[in-house]
């Protein structure tokens, strides 16, 4: 008698999977699933990184990883904190990190970067964790940075990084003040002797530019520009940057700078791009293109600290000005044939009683492809 209901629930249930009633078979399936996702989560292994001594060395080993292991797949959130400031967040669904889901090569989602030295924290935040054990000592782990290794410039032209002895020192000048204003501008690094200098964005150098507008006339709007020319750039001495890389497409082409705030009402940023548009060696602005950055956050007072613009090309506007290409010029976006890179302090309201105007930058250089990951 048993043998035969055995056999008679084995058709029954072969019916059901084999006899047209897969749907019961499905929700059957699902409903296991769901059950198992709502079950009690538990940490197995607690975080870790994959670097002996967790101390990483970037130029030993390009990425490392972070390891953890759960009691099932569990959406989590790894968030990276050091330096004087970096952030990088890592998000995934998953039942352990390991070095296919919680890779990191040293690159950052917030700035300044990652430096040689640097002591970081990573902490590990796992969703439907019992609220008792988050934050626990075994979802923390501390590290430190021996060596940061390069940034991948292999979609890049780097004008510079501001460091005085590199592969890749920046010339950079000022090639216009406002007459009647005050500027004051040059290299700075987190040891100037005033004691008034901060950490650098990359490295231990910055560009720094400080000032208030002239008190008549176009001076009030105004207050000094920078300016990263190719001519000076590349040698030997060639008039336009070396953008083959974006194959003549402005709509790959971003341009990026770190820029540091320092909270001043008045302070806003320009950022144009001249064209030698008849291809003669010589950009002249009255004449020829002139390409503006229309930023959003033009007139918004930033807080303190580094933040990273992102600029891209096709996205430019013609510049309105009529000695800055605005009435002249073909209108045409040629990358190949861009001369020079020009960056603005600019008041935010026109006049010397509206206060000091105050930024600094760094790593300024061109992508193709997709904005810098640094």
């Amino acid at each position: 008698m048993r043998k035969l209901f055995y056999s008679a629930a084995c058709i029954v249930i072969a019916g059901l999977t084999f006899g047209g009633c897969s749907d019961s078979y499905k929700e059957l399936t699902e409903e296991l699933s769901v059950n198992n996702s709502l079950s009690e989560l538990k940490i197995l292994e607690g975080l870790d990184i994959n670097a002996p001594e967790a101390v990483v060395d970037f130029t030993a080993t390009p990425v490392t990883n972070f390891t953890a292991k759960f009691s099932r797949k569990a959406k989590w959130v790894l968030t990276l904190n050091g330096g004087k400031g970096w952030q990088r967040v890592i998000r995934g669904e998953s039942s352990s990190l390991n070095e296919s889901t919680a890779q990191w090569n040293g690159s950052v989602d917030v700035i300044p970067m990652v430096k040689d030295g640097d002591l970081g924290t990573a902490v590990l935040q796992v969703e439907g964790l019992d609220e008792k054990i988050v934050g626990k000592a075994f979802l923390r782990k501390d590290f430190s940075i021996a060596k940061r290794g390069d940034v991948d410039l292999s979609n890049a032209l780097l004008f510079g990084n501001f460091e005085p002895i590199t592969k890749y020192p920046l010339r950079i000048r000022v090639t216009a003040k406002s007459p009647s204003g005050q500027l004051t501008y040059g290299f700075r690094s987190n040891t100037y002797t005033d004691g008034s200098g901060h950490e650098a964005a990359e490295g231990s150098f910055y560009w720094d530019m400080k000032g208030t507008p002239g008190g008549a006339g176009d001076d009030i709007y105004y207050i000094g520009t920078s300016n990263i020319n190719a001519n000076i750039f590349r040698a030997p001495f060639k008039p336009h940057f070396d953008l083959s890389g974006a194959n003549g497409d402005p709509t790959q082409l971003y341009f990026n700078i770190m820029v540091y705030s320092y909270g001043l009402h008045n302070t806003r940023i320009g950022i144009s791009f001249n064209e030698d548009d008849n291809n003669d060696g010589v950009a002249v602005p009255d004449s020829e293109d002139v390409f503006r950055a229309i930023l959003p956050f033009d007139n918004v007072d930033w807080t303190p600290g580094w933040k990273l613009i992102s600029v891209k090309y096709s996205e430019t506007q013609h510049n309105e000005f009529a000695t800055q290409g605005g009435t002249l010029g073909n209108n045409i976006k040629q990358i190949d044939r861009i001369t020079d890179v020009n960056i603005s302090l600019v008041p935010v309201t026109a006049g010397i009683a509206n206060g000091e105007a105050h930024l600094s930058i760094d790593y300024p250089c061109f992508t193709w492809g997709a904005p810098l990951k640094p």
